[in-house]
């Protein structure tokens, strides 16, 4: 009932003729005490003789007896001498902390009843409200869950078994950070083509304030200018296929969120990785008619390609297309050099051909056989006549052939000849031969004869060869070339100086030897022009945070890999403000802030060569700043390469700290 005696409700029933005397509270309001009282009758006078104590509680409705045993007790005496509340404390918290952590209190009653439980509030930042988090606890710790960059206040106080509860603190009993680090995280690097249309992308990244990755999201984009999509969103994945379409270019980042809830910003610009999908490609190296590699040489693909390298120094070049018809048609061109044909290549295997840029001073006439007619600016005769091919050729649409006429297994244009049908033993011995009159002309600087062959079926044992001779109105014959080894598409080149001036008669021979399998040979691109100079310089050797008065080597390597001399080279090494020239292994010419050396003739295809110099740090040189040392080499002689002709070093001028890197 209420205190004021309204809504009386009947609890207990003793039933028959017992009593129940109801005479208290719990100190902690959970359970009414009453004594059950049994009477009986004696002689029209009631008498007990027996008597319990229960608690009763209002909640399940249950009665337990207090005094097992014993039967005469009648009241029930809740007084307390414990009147003190107990002591606590909460230990002290690291700061910051993972966004789980563990806090853990302590307490001791003052008085005799004993320490019941605690109840711990916490507080988001210095002006939130106090919530309840472990309340009536007998834990001494648990786990905290917060978010990054949060203030978390935690306050305590204890109970003891007498009830008497401590106050709360007047402020707060410990305080931490939740950490705030954002995860770092990256795609993997890809490959930078992809031939097909689909890519395991692969990611990784750590969490530097120790709450761990919770999950990633992914973005990539179509193109540079494309915009940023989703992929994957917090995805606790490592990796995933992306799939895409050939001919695009994908780029790819991400970004990591903590179990603290901290976001990693995205990577700028392009994002941690790109690739690009394909179908097809070419690729090879760029040469003149010495071997030396020919840098920008343009690469034009019908259809289309979608991506294109041009020649590097080194003559490396590269094309793809998104699609793979059956057939594609390449041309390679670069001014100062002659045209070279158009060639068509089957099939859908990729294309790795070697292309030699023929001289633009070439004077064999239909050099590449593309006529289509023979005789013509070639003569030709022998047993076995050569003839023109076109299934088997190097460039273009033709190649000669030499040997007995035959059908080829292969209509690949760039595999070896001889994987013929017919390998019946020859049954006459004789030649093949192709010649072409001409004369060399007095204007020409380096001249250079330059083919390439193909040979099958040649061999010692037989007598089965394959011959160049040069012969001149004076009948003078001279052997260039002779070959019983069999090759694919060789490049083979001579010096042809000491016919300069005269009318001359190149021939091509095939030999074939009655009782043995037949031998055959193909022949393309068969030039006659200048040769060229092709110096090279490098430069080497740096320091990482030079300080004033420090010294500095560099190493300069030189040479001429051209087929012609470079005559009167010279070396130009230009120094920059706050580097001064101490000493060389070659003595410059020091004019101004360049050294000069004027290293003479270089020979074609001449080993390199090297000058040892140190340099030193000057006083007032500007600290902080990163200079670049350069170096030039020239040469008197015609030169169409020039992209070696320069090279440079960086030097950084200060001091260095070495420091923790975080890599993306």
């Amino acid at each position: 009932m209420n205190s004021d005696g309204t809504y009386q409700n009947w609890l207990v029933d003793p039933g028959g003729t017992s009593q129940i005397y109801a005479n208290g509270w719990s100190p902690d309001s959970l359970w009414v005490t009453y004594t059950y009282i049994h009477l009986i009758n004696y002689g029209g006078t009631w008498y007990w003789d027996y008597a319990y104590l229960y608690k009763y509680d209002p909640i399940t409705g249950g009665s337990y007896q207090l005094n097992p045993g014993r039967d005469t007790d009648w009241n029930v005496d809740w007084t307390t001498t414990d009147a003190i509340p107990p002591s606590t404390g909460m230990n002290a918290l690291a700061s910051p902390v993972p966004y789980q952590f563990t806090v853990s209190w302590w307490g001791v009653d003052n008085g005799p009843a004993g320490l019941l439980n605690f109840d711990v509030q916490v507080r988001d930042g210095s002006g939130g409200t106090w919530t309840d988090w472990q309340m009536s606890t007998e834990a001494t710790s648990a786990t905290f869950t917060g978010l990054g960059g949060h203030d978390y206040y935690f306050r305590l106080r204890g109970r003891d078994q007498a009830y008497n509860l401590q106050p709360w603190p007047a402020g707060y009993n410990v305080v931490t950070r939740v950490e705030n680090f954002a995860p770092v995280t990256r795609v993997e690097p890809l490959d930078a083509l992809i031939r097909g249309t689909s890519v395991t992308v692969n990611w990784d990244g750590y969490d530097l304030g120790g709450s761990g990755i919770n999950g990633f999201d992914i973005q990539y984009k179509d193109g540079a200018g494309g915009i940023w999509q989703n992929w994957l969103t917090n995805t606790p994945a490592h990796s995933g296929v992306f799939a895409g379409q050939t001919g695009h270019t994908y780029y790819f980042r991400s970004r990591g969120t903590d179990n603290a809830m901290n976001v990693e910003a995205w990577p700028p610009g392009d994002g941690d990785t790109t690739t690009t999908f394909f179908s097809w490609q070419t690729f090879g190296t760029v040469r003149d008619n010495t071997d030396v590699p020919i840098a920008g040489v343009d690469v034009d693909v019908d259809p289309p390609a979608f991506l294109t390298y041009p020649s590097d120094v080194n003559g490396n070049y590269s094309a793809y297309l998104a699609s793979n018809p059956e057939v594609k048609t390449i041309t390679w061109s670069k001014s100062s050099y002659g045209a070279y044909p158009p060639t068509s290549y089957y099939g859908t295997q990729d294309v790795n051909v070697d292309v030699y840029l023929p001289p633009a001073d070439n004077i064999v006439q239909d050099w590449g056989f593309e006529s289509g007619n023979l005789p013509g600016a070639w003569q030709a005769g022998g047993e076995y006549t050569p003839s023109l091919t076109t299934t088997v050729y190097h460039s273009g649409d033709y190649a000669s052939w030499f040997g007995p006429q035959q059908t080829f297994s292969t209509t690949h244009e760039l595999e070896v000849p001889g994987m013929n049908i017919n390998t019946s033993n020859i049954t006459q011995t004789g030649v093949a031969w192709l010649s072409q009159s001409l004369t060399v002309p007095v204007s020409m600087t380096n001249p250079v004869l330059s083919f390439l062959v193909s040979l099958s079926g040649v061999s010692d044992i037989s007598g089965n060869e394959f011959r160049l001779t040069v012969s001149t109105d004076l009948t003078d014959t001279t052997s260039l070339y002779t070959s019983t080894t069999p090759t694919n598409w060789e490049h083979v080149w001579f010096d042809m100086t000491p016919w300069s001036g005269q009318a001359i008669t190149l021939t091509f021979e095939l030999s074939e030897t009655a009782g043995y399998p037949p031998a055959s040979a193909l022949l393309d691109e068969v030039t006659l022009g200048s040769a060229h100079a092709d110096t090279w310089v490098s430069l080497s050797g740096s320091a990482l945070g030079a300080h004033p008065g420090d010294q500095i080597t560099f190493q300069l390597d030189y040479g001429n890999r051209g087929g012609a001399m470079a005559a009167a080279s010279a070396i130009t090494l230009t120094l920059p403000s706050g580097l001064n020239f101490v000493d060389a292994s070659i003595p410059p010419v020091i004019v101004g802030d360049q050294l000069v050396w004027q290293v003479g003739d270089l020979p074609a295809g001449s080993d390199p060569y090297s000058i040892s110099l140190t340099v030193e740090v000057d006083a007032a040189a500007p600290l902080g700043d990163t200079v670049i040392t350069s170096a030039e080499i020239t040469t008197a002689s015609p030169e169409l390469e020039r992209l070696n002709n320069s090279a440079q070093v960086e030097t950084f001028l200060g001091y260095l700290a070495l420091l923790p890197i975080i890599h993306r």
